[in-house]
Formats: structure tokens, C-alpha cells, sequence
């Protein structure tokens, strides 16, 4: 009996979805394992290949960066500049031994928002111990992309914190002096956090939020 077979998918995508990857099917590889099937990032990581290349991405930013082992890696892959943040201490010294050999990324241990914003049941399960001393990355960090460079940011921080970290990004997008296009990657879209945030960036920039599977959601939206 064979454990773990490849299977080969093809996803056929919608006339909207096909523009924005300019590609008409997805195809990947899972493998079985008994009666289920697990997809891990390989649907994820044609769909970034697709948007990076259609849309000429410059940079990637990714919040949560967990251990390092799930999107980080993907997105690490492409070989772009890779700006990633992780606010647990010990998930970041994990991250940061894992991606030491790509030099193309650079993983910062803060609070992707301001500290304020940061609700006391998060600082709790976060424990002060693995606490950082820093906060505002997202904003800091998307304000040092070149004017007018495409970008992919990806939004993976849990609770309170990945529904603020919406917020930081629109008013980033908002306040562009120069055209841009922002690739973005929703992480589990069907998480709370992700609740007010798709209705949000639906709402004000005329997008549609396209699923990935049962898990990642992502659109295209031209800032400025």
C-alpha cells in the first residue's frame, strides 16, 4: 500500500481570478495522507509565483511570521526581499535559525502595531516574557518601500492585532502620493480576525477577496 501518493490538482479559476494571475488553471502537487489530503503551501505558493511575476512585486511584507516554517518559507522561495515580523520571542529565535540561510529575508522581533492598540488578553496570551521591545513595524516598514514599487503584504497575525494591522495597512494605502499596486495574501481567511477585514478592503477599494483553497484568501488592489 502506498502512503503517501502525489496527487497532481488543477484548479480552473474564474474570467476575474485569471486576469489577475494571467493564467487560467492552477496546478499543484498534495500528498494523501489515509483519507485526507493536505494542500500545505503548495496552492499558496503558485498563486504568490503568479502575482510576483504578473505584478512585477519588489518586496514582500508579511506579518506573523510564526516559526518560519509555513508562508515565511514560501514567500522566502521567490527570492525577494522578504521583510517579516514575529512578536512571540521564542517563535522568532525559532524563525531566525530556520531562515538564516536566505539573505533575503529580514525578520524583526516587535509588535506589528502600536503597543496601545494592543488588547490585554493578547499582551497575556503573548506572556512579558517573550514580549518585544519594539512596536509600529508594519507601518515603519511599508513606508520604507521605494515610491510607486509593486508589493505583496501579507497579513497573519492572530486576533485583535491581525484585525488593527487592516487598519495600518488601508491608511498606508490611502496616504500613497504615487500609483502602486499591492498584491495582498490573506492567512487563514476564515478566522475572526479576517471577519471585519475582507468586508473592509471589499468595501473601499472595489476588490473581491478570491479564495485559495479553504485557507488563504487574496486580491490585487491598486493604491493611489
Amino acid at each position: 500500500m502506498v502512503k503517501n501518493p502525489i496527487i497532481k490538482e488543477t484548479a480552473w479559476l474564474s474570467p476575474e481570478v485569471q486576469r489577475l494571475l494571467g493564467t487560467d488553471t492552477l496546478e499543484t502537487t498534495t500528498r494523501r495522507h489515509g483519507l485526507s489530503i493536505s494542500l500545505k503551501s503548495d496552492r499558496l505558493a503558485e498563486v504568490v509565483y503568479h502575482l510576483t511575476r504578473v505584478y512585477r512585486v519588489g518586496r514582500i511584507v508579511e506579518t506573523g511570521t510564526f516559526d518560519g516554517s509555513g508562508t515565511t518559507m514560501t514567500y522566502a522561495k521567490t527570492g525577494l526581499p522578504v521583510h517579516t515580523c514575529e512578536a512571540h520571542r521564542k517563535r522568532y529565535e525559532e524563525a531566525r535559525s530556520r531562515l538564516a540561510s536566505f539573505r533575503n529575508v529580514f525578520l524583526s522581533h516587535s509588535f506589528t502595531t502600536r503597543e496601545a492598540d494592543i488588547s490585554p488578553q493578547y499582551r497575556s496570551q503573548l506572556g512579558a516574557e517573550h514580549a518585544p521591545q519594539e512596536e509600529g513595524w508594519l507601518a515603519r516598514v511599508l513606508d520604507q518601500s521605494p515610491p510607486g514599487e509593486p508589493i505583496l503584504v501579507s497579513l497573519d497575525s492572530g486576533g485583535d492585532v491581525g484585525m488593527r494591522e487592516a487598519e495600518v495597512l488601508t491608511a498606508w494605502i490611502d496616504a500613497c502620493k504615487e500609483p502602486r499596486t499591492v498584491s495582498l495574501i490573506l492567512d487563514d481567511i476564515h478566522y475572526q480576525k479576517h471577519m471585519a477585514t475582507v468586508p473592509l478592503l471589499e468595501t473601499k477599494y472595489g476588490v473581491d477577496i478570491y479564495q485559495v483553497d479553504d485557507r488563504w484568501g487574496f486580491t490585487v488592489i491598486d493604491a493611489a
